[in-house]
């Protein structure tokens, strides 16, 4: 046995025995029944080299055998030494030599061999870029460091005094810092033609991102929204102190697509949400309580205009039209050049006013549906969302690859066009299910094995019949895991065709589980997203040391019943690199205090549209940033049925057997359609 395949051996011991401990873990089937030994899943980086025998003394001695493993020995000793506490295992492996017929030498194609080096990486030390060495006074130890690494070492003194050997690698290169010390240390001990056909596999996945790196604590964003907490603390001449200003958005937990602060897009409100401090001045009517909170925020807007320095601006805006249960009321506070941020004031006794009665409004099972619906929008925006923020930013420091991996599955899932039915909230708990149960391997600590590793997650998801449970602390015992499934199986039982509840999400901090999928996805949906993780999972197991990153995000919409082709001028994308400020006097005059670069995306408030006048019909799919088609697939039940009254959407009669029946009106539909997108609109395509 091999040295690395011995450490290969303890390592996968290791992970068995820290499955068989877990509480989330499900022990005999990681260890006995799920395949764990395809290379890109199990290894952090998987390494290529062509022809490496050139760097191997061979004789006619030696046979096939010796030479490989000379060759897998040198690698070994070399990049066991050069990666150091970087990396946990270095495991070197040939290629199987391709088949020739027995009645003929093999061909020169056929001799060739190709070596493969599997790295599983220790991510807390993985990515750093200064490595010290020893210290200048220790003469053999630096003797000997500057003789492994030539030339990259150098002698530095740092600000504590101390004066060691020093490597530095480069921050802004295309190659990741691993790939970087691979590539030196098998040119320097290997030689120079090895290193010519050496490959990364996997790392094309970062290219994807516009930021793959770790997060950086001290971004725009995050400095933005310091500085606004400051701010609202720091206000004098409000009736209540302030208790709390908390995160509530993607882009204050590391996990948005897209850059809050950037100016192309426009403005793109984060979300933030305020509470005072307790007091029995609050009115005791939930109604009364939405028209407090709006002179709140006209209070605050006011108190910060006057008292920043910044030149911002703020608006209280409406929404939820038509209802006083939920959250009416917002402040959208924009600073110049700077991230925009929508604050919501959060009042702890909303919750319990909604199931006060108020005669002569909404009694009976109307009403019991609207303080279900606000019961779970309060608990969603004030309750739910600020934990959430608060947990996944607390794991991104701990796992540095989490942010991109987070990131990079939203990526995947708009170029699917599910960014309507798939929240952010399930893909980040899916995410990051994978870093912390990670078995039957341990956390990834590379972005493209994070990715196929959540995806492989995804599509072995019984959904049906279990629950998705995500420990954020690790502080979860067997009890607790044990509630949940109940809560599952009740869920299950109530609603056995699924018609609510599809997808049960729980964690510790939300035990409850409906929380991010109480309002999608459907099971439809539910259905293609494993179905197209599947589809994933299985173009690289087919594609292996060639999988390109760039294809795992091909559309294919062979699927949808039809499709709507949309005006370039009106996508996000496009529309991004051709804003305009207005030329004339008279639209200049309108567009004070950044109007014009706020956050109205056309195509967005189209698919509103749509969804709201033909949602029962009709299952819309969209890129939601930046996508230039719109799917759609007809409902089945929309299909020929017999006549009835209030049928909900446009038909027409058809005679099947003598019979009279309806079917949705399918051209007069797409006409509807069509016409109210109107320029917006290029082309219908029917499938």
């Amino acid at each position: 046995m091999s040295v690395w395949s011995y450490q290969m051996l303890r390592h996968e011991a290791s992970v068995s025995i820290q499955t068989m401990s877990a509480v989330l873990s499900e022990p005999f089937e990681s260890m006995f029944i799920s395949r764990v030994d395809e290379p890109l899943l199990l290894f952090d980086n998987v390494l290529r080299l062509h022809e490496p025998d050139s760097f191997t003394s061979s004789s006619k001695e030696t046979d096939a055998l010796d030479h490989k493993s000379r060759s897998c020995q040198r690698l070994y000793d070399a990049l066991t030494k050069g990666l150091g506490d970087r990396a946990g295992l270095v495991y070197p492996w040939f290629s199987e030599p391709d088949p020739w017929p027995t009645d003929s030498l093999p061909t020169s194609d056929g001799r060739r061999e190709t070596a493969y080096i599997g790295i599983i990486l220790n991510a807390d030390q993985a990515y750093r870029m200064v490595d010290h060495g020893p210290l200048g006074e220790e003469k053999a130890a630096a003797a000997q460091y500057r003789k492994f690494w030539g030339e990259k070492s150098e002698l530095r003194r740092f600000r504590d005094g101390t004066l060691s050997e020093t490597l530095i690698w480069a921050q802004n290169s295309n190659e990741t810092v691993i790939e970087q010390i691979v590539r030196y240390v098998i040119q320097r001990h290997c030689g120079q033609d090895v290193t010519r056909n050496l490959h990364l596999i996997g790392n094309d996945f970062q290219s994807l991102l516009y930021d793959p790196g770790p997060i950086d604590p001290g971004s725009p964003i995050m400095s933005s929204f310091e500085r606004l907490e400051t701010e609202i603390r720091r206000l004098e001449g409000l009736p209540l102190q302030i208790r709390q200003v908390t995160a509530a958005d993607s882009n204050l937990r590391y996990a948005s697509l897209t850059d809050a602060t950037s100016q192309l897009r426009g403005k793109q409100f984060v979300d933030v949400c305020v509470q005072f401090e307790g007091s029995a001045r609050w009115p005791s009517d939930i109604a009364a309580v939405q028209r407090t909170k709006i002179a709140f925020l006209f209070k605050i807007g006011e108190l910060l205009e006057e008292s920043s320095t910044r030149g911002l601006t703020t608006r209280v805006g409406i929404e939820n039209e038509g209802t006083e249960l939920v959250n009416v009321a917002f402040l959208d506070i924009l600073y110049p050049q700077e991230a925009a941020f929508r604050l919501r004031i959060h009042h702890e006794r909303e919750f319990s006013l909604l199931g006060i009665p108020r005669v002569g409004k909404d009694l009976g099972v109307e009403r019991q549906e609207n303080v279900a619906h606000a019961a779970a929008t309060y608990k969603r925006n004030f309750t739910q969302s600020p934990l959430h923020t608060q947990a996944v930013r607390t794991l991104c420091t701990r796992f540095p690859l989490l942010s991109p991996s987070m990131r990079l599955m939203k990526k995947w899932r708009n170029s699917h066009l599910l960014s309507g039915h798939i929240s952010d909230e399930l893909v980040e708990l899916l995410t990051i299910r994978i870093f912390v149960t990670p078995y039957p391997w341990q956390a990834p600590a590379s972005l493209a094995t994070a990715f196929l590793r959540t995806l492989t997650f995804i599509s072995r998801w019984q959904w049906r019949t279990k629950p998705l449970i995500v420990d954020f602390s690790g502080s979860m015992r067997r009890e607790d895991v044990e509630r949940i499934e109940l809560r599952f199986e009740a869920w299950r039982k109530i609603d056995p065709a699924m018609n609510r509840v599809v997808m049960f999400a729980a964690s510790n901090l939300d035990p409850e589980g409906i929380t991010w999928t109480g309002t999608g996805p459907v099971k439809v949906v539910a259905g293609r997203f494993t179905a197209l993780a599947k589809a994933a999972c299985s173009r690289a197991s087919n594609q292996g040391f060639d999988l390109q990153a760039q294809g795992m995000l091909a559309l294919s919409i062979a699927d949808y019943d039809f499709v709507l082709h949309l005006n370039p001028r009106f996508v996000t994308s496009s529309r991004e690199l051709t804003r305009k400020r207005p030329v004339f006097k008279n639209l200049q005059a309108h567009a004070v205090d950044g109007l014009f670069d706020l956050d109205s995306d056309p195509v967005s408030l189209y698919l509103n549209e749509l969804r709201w006048l033909f949602g029962n019909s009709i299952l819309f799919f969209h890129d939601e940033l930046g996508g230039s088609i719109i799917g759609g697939i007809w409902n089945p039940q929309t299909g020929s049925r017999r006549w009835k009254i209030n049928a909900g959407y446009s038909t027409i009669p058809l005679v099947e057997l003598g019979q009279e029946y309806i079917a949705i009106n399918k051209q007069g539909t797409l006409n509807d359609i069509a016409r109210l997108g109107g320029d917006m609109v290029c082309k219908v395509e029917v499938r």
